[in-house]
């Protein structure tokens, strides 16, 4: 007998009429296709064949045993055959007994017994959902399910089941004889009918929920019929606690239903809005008092809270929880009073709750506005919380804020209100306050543990790949004799319909890749971010306070009060120790860290009094100079306070208070405390004052009127930097300052500074000092420094006149120096001429006339050199004058000996030779060994020089190594392991004469004095080195080894 004859003679056992006993031979019939079905596994053929031969019978049985309120075998049989046909859903065979299966089943929903039933409506869920995947529109062509027949009976069957909820709920709280006595009071051992079931009441609106997208137009037309039968359930109260035991099942079968249809109410009003209009206000209420009276099961209260979190999505429903808000602040009712449900739901209830007062908050009371503040005071300091949870708290609390502004706005409150909102707001502040500290005390933690986790999935993902690698290698390795295998060796693993082959690594590792940290860094980073915007939000609040009224006039008593108190600038200084560093959170990999550094720049621009913000800069600005140095990023604040424009309507790039005073007091601190690291200009103290001190003077050229930044300092910082140029061993920091603090300072626009600076003794206490360094110093940085400073000095032409002549030497500096000091000694003595009568000027050039002129004639040259015709126009300019400094002698180099010392013969192929004096070179070198190296800056080129005026001696000595010599080697090679014993040959090259070369004459008087000057300038300059710490390890042996060598010759 084939598989399919003997389904076929199973079920034909299943559709005879049933008589005493047949009922358990059914059930026996339904478990033999059971463990057939089971048999066949995942063989679709056999699936298709098991449930042809079977699914009419089947269903057919459905006919024969009739349904049960009893318990009893023919209940156990209808039971095990809709288990069996729900089993259909993984079989093809669904679609063409679609129809027929729906047809056997619906009537089952109405008369049969809850149990059947839930499984019937799972049944009938699978058929929709089957229908739905497989894509059938019957718009475009014929449905083979043909289920849209059974929309309308379904929903008229939902509508009965909520009509019965009532009719049950009577028989269980409402009929004397259970109420009376209940706990003593037999317990019912019928099957509750379907239409009659609690349960059914929660399994039913999911499922219409589904049709409703399925088959929109049929669902809409009947689903009005539904609402009724929903209002009328969840207007059911329940019993009065206590609950009797043996009711409690009961009781939460009955409010999981009500939930499931307050759910789905919910979503009738997303997608139907017009259908549930008119309930809003019972769906709601059915809503808060289901979270009075629900059981403490995690599930139901879960989606209760849920479902209250969805409807407040919807404007049209959200007025109707302000009368609520009261109730919900109470944590029994919002989550109930089993600790376990606390514990998991207390999240989710306090989201749902910010979320809610958020949409009514602008119709609390003040008594509501306080207990909302110091409950949401304790759960943002709540460590148990999500941080998401904090978060919303953080939020909440500055929207209340808001709130509290808006009902002081326009005058709207008396004093005595306006007082009270203002402590409100205190606590807020102090609150968030609290908050900020404590994400501060463990943000380079949280930063730290980030980078660790970091690491280590790096470390992950490479010993991932290596895994994968591996792997890839050995199959590879495999391939090779797999192939050449024979073809009857049988299948393989991959062959076996269910074989299990092994995961790759990079699968297997896949799901490793936790996070935690770098999740716990994002939720800080985003409450800290919340934070900063609040405290500008909040800032502002407390600072306009009592700006809607203009102020007092002179000797009345004032009637507001305007910007901080003493307390609040309090606040806010804790606020700004504590930012700072969060602001690390924001620095590296936040893409929008910037919005970050403005808005704490904001924190000081908003307020509405000038002196609030000096003094929290005054006494925070060490603080934020410091957390600068460990966060560059902060310079963006620093930008932000020096550059912002003023708000008011026609103030086209006018500097704000806030900027004009932060700038006034930045300027102050810098010059009375930072001045000194620039004494070391590679530190990142020096490159932050440089830093600072550019944004200052970025923003004097760019805004008007900006004298006042600088005008109360100037005449002491420039004192001061003069004095640090003078005793600082290293004076290039101070002066680049210098020069850029008289930059800016150059066109017409400070007269006052202009005017503080040519008062007094400061101009020429300025010449003097900086005449004075360019004499002294020998570092060719700070002379051209010097230079430049002298000729952009701050004042004006006639009040520099008396000077002149001492500021001539710089220009003739200038004109003499690099490129960007010619051009400007020539853009200065250009003016000059144009500007001053030559009474005046001549006098004025004196002395220097000659360096002068010969500077600017060394210019004279043509094409494209740049400033040869500048300097021509300058020469005619000054007419005959150009020409008198040639009466004067002329400076010109002078030798007693025409002859040089030591001459290389250098030949180039193919014969010519041609002599290069090495006296220059030889003075050079002296010169670098002669120069003081305090710091060792100059060894590399003090070591070489010493081996060139070696290697140089040598050779004029006419050294030869001894023919007897037992060092190894060449000549070459003997002489250099006796004159430099203990080194190795890296500096020399063992060159042999070409005989074809013409050897030179005798040498004459003159040369050979030369010589002899040399020789000795070279002995006593090797001498000297062997004093030198640094050199006396080359210089003493090779030292020894010459007066040796002069001993033996006399």
């Amino acid at each position: 007998m084939t598989a399919a004859e003997d389904y076929t003679a199973l079920a034909a056992a299943l559709a005879d009429p049933l008589t005493d006993g047949d009922a358990e031979a059914k059930l026996a019939t339904l478990k033999r296709l059971r463990e057939a079905l089971e048999g066949i596994g995942q063989n679709v053929a056999g699936v298709e064949a098991f449930w042809g031969a079977i699914i009419k019978p089947l269903l057919r049985l459905f006919e024969v045993l009739p349904p049960q309120l009893q318990a009893g075998p023919v209940h156990i049989a209808r039971h095990a055959a809709l288990e069996l046909l729900g089993k259909i859903h993984a079989s093809t065979a669904v679609q063409p007994y679609g129809s027929s299966i729906m047809a056997a089943i619906m009537p089952l929903l109405e008369t049969d017994n809850q149990e059947n039933a839930v499984v019937a409506l799972r049944i009938v869920e699978m058929l929709h959902k089957s229908r739905r995947t497989r894509k059938v529109d019957p718009a475009g062509g014929e449905d083979p399910y043909k289920l849209d027949a059974y929309v309308e009976p379904y929903i008229k069957f939902v509508q009965k089941v909520f009509e019965g909820i009532q009719e049950t709920y009577s028989s269980y709280f409402m009929d004397p004889s259970t109420a009376a006595d209940a706990d003593q009071a037999p317990v019912k051992t019928d099957y509750t009918r379907a239409i009659k079931s609690f349960q059914l009441g929660s399994e039913t609106p999911m499922l219409v929920m589904t049709l409703l997208g399925q088959y929109s137009a049929i669902v809409q037309q009947h689903v009005v019929a539904l609402v009724p039968p929903m209002i009328a359930a969840l207007s059911l109260p329940g019993p009065p606690a206590p609950v009797p035991a043996r009711l409690a099942g009961v009781v939460a079968e009955l409010k999981q239903a009500q939930v499931k249809i307050c759910v789905f109410m919910t979503y009738l009003l997303r997608v139907l809005p017009t259908v549930v209009m008119n309930h809003r206000a019972a769906m709601t209420d059915a809503l808060v008092h289901l979270l009075r009276t629900a059981p403490d099961i995690l599930s139901v209260r879960k989606e209760l809270l849920t479902t209250i979190r969805s409807s407040l999505q919807q404007s049209s429903v959200r007025d109707y929880y302000h009368q609520k808000v009261n109730e919900l602040l109470q944590e029994e009712i919002l989550l109930g009073m089993s600790p376990t449900s606390c514990a998991e739901l207390r999240p989710l209830g306090l989201s749902m709750l910010a979320e809610l007062i958020h949409h009514v908050r602008m119709k609390l009371s003040f008594p509501q506005l306080v207990e909302i503040t110091h409950k949401f005071a304790g759960v943002i300091h709540d460590t148990d919380l999500p941080m998401t949870v904090q978060c919303t708290g953080v939020r909440l609390l500055l929207n209340l804020a808001e709130v509290l502004m808006n009902r002081c706005d326009g005058g709207k409150a008396d004093p005595a209100d306006q007082e009270t909102y203002r402590g409100l707001l205190n606590v807020v502040l102090t609150t968030l306050a609290c908050k900020l500290q404590a994400v501060s005390r463990h943000t380079l933690a949280t930063i730290a543990g980030a980078a660790e986790d970091r690491v280590e999935r790096v470390k992950r993902r490479e010993a991932i790949m290596n895994l994968d690698k591996e792997r890839e290698a050995n199959d590879d390795d495999k391939a090779g004799p797999a192939a050449a295998a024979d073809d009857g060796a049988g299948p393989s693993v991959g062959d076996a319909p269910n074989a299990i082959l092994p995961q790759r690594p990079r699968q297997l590792l896949h799901g490793h890749r936790t996070n935690g940290k770098e999740t716990e860094l994002l939720h800080v980073r985003n409450v800290a971010h919340t934070l900063i915007m609040g405290f500008k939000s909040l800032l502002y609040t407390l600072s306009s306070f009592g700006n809607t009224h203009q102020r007092a006039a002179p000797g009345q008593p004032p009637g507001r009060t305007f910007g901080l108190r003493d307390d609040e600038i309090s606040l806010a200084l804790d606020i700004v120790t504590h930012v700072l560093p969060c602001m690390h959170l924001f620095s590296g990999r936040m893409p929008d860290g910037g919005d970050n550094y403005e808005t704490l720049a904001d924190m000081f621009t908003v307020l509405q009094e000038p002196r609030d913000a000096m003094e929290l800069l005054t006494i925070k600005l060490p603080d934020i100079f410091d957390a600068i140095l460990d966060n560059p990023r902060l310079l963006a604040t620093t930008h932000r306070l020096a550059d912002h424009r003023h708000n008011s309507a026609g103030q086209h790039l006018m500097l704000s208070d806030v900027s004009r005073h932060f700038t006034t007091v930045l300027a102050v601190h810098l010059a009375d405390h930072r001045l000194e690291l620039l004494n070391d200009t590679s530190s990142q103290g020096a490159k932050l004052v440089n830093r600072l001190f550019d944004q200052i003077f970025q923003v004097m050229k760019k805004y008007p009127q900006t004298d006042g930044i600088l005008l109360p300092i100037f005449t002491r910082l420039t004192r001061r930097l003069l004095e640090l140029a003078a005793s600082s061993p290293s004076p290039t920091g101070h002066l680049k300052l210098l020069l850029d603090l008289f930059a800016p300072l150059q066109n017409g626009r400070f007269a006052e500074i202009h005017t503080a600076c040519s008062t007094g003794t400061l101009l020429p206490d300025i010449i003097s000092n900086l005449s004075s360094l360019i004499k002294t110093t020998e570092k060719q940085l700070d002379k051209d420094l010097a230079v430049e400073i002298m000729l952009t000095l701050p004042s004006r032409l006639a009040e520099l006149l008396p000077y002149l002549p001492r500021v001539m030497p710089a220009l003739v500096l200038a004109l003499g120096g690099k490129p960007e000091l010619v051009a400007l000694g020539i853009r200065t003595l250009d003016y000059w001429i144009d500007s001053l009568n030559p009474e005046y000027l001549e006098p004025a050039m004196g002395e220097v006339t000659p360096d002068l002129m010969a500077n600017l004639w060394s210019h004279l040259q043509p094409h494209p050199y740049s400033f040869g015709s500048k300097v021509l126009q300058l020469l005619g300019k000054l007419g005959a004058r150009n020409r008198r400094w040639l009466k004067a002698p002329q400076q010109l180099p002078y030798k007693d000996n025409t002859e040089h010392g030591l001459r290389v013969v250098l030949t180039l192929q193919p014969a010519t030779a041609f002599l290069v004096p090495l006296d220059k070179c030889l003075a050079l070198a002296q010169d670098s060994l002669r120069r003081p190296d305090p710091g060792g800056k100059n060894s590399y080129y003090r070591q070489n020089g010493l081996q060139f005026l070696q290697s140089c001696l040598a050779a004029m000595m006419n050294v030869r190594a001894p023919a007897d010599c037992q060092l190894p080697g060449g000549s070459a090679d003997k002489l250099a392991a006796s004159l430099f014993p203990g080194t190795t040959r890296s500096w020399y090259v063992d060159v042999q004469a070409d005989p074809s070369m013409p050897q030179h004459g005798v040498k004459t008087k003159l040369q050979m004095q030369a010589e002899r000057s040399l020789v000795k300038s070279l002995v006593t300059s090797i001498t000297e080195a062997g004093a030198d710490a640094a050199l006396a390890d080359t210089a003493v042996p090779f030292a020894c080894s010459v007066a040796r060598h002069m001993a033996m010759l006399v």
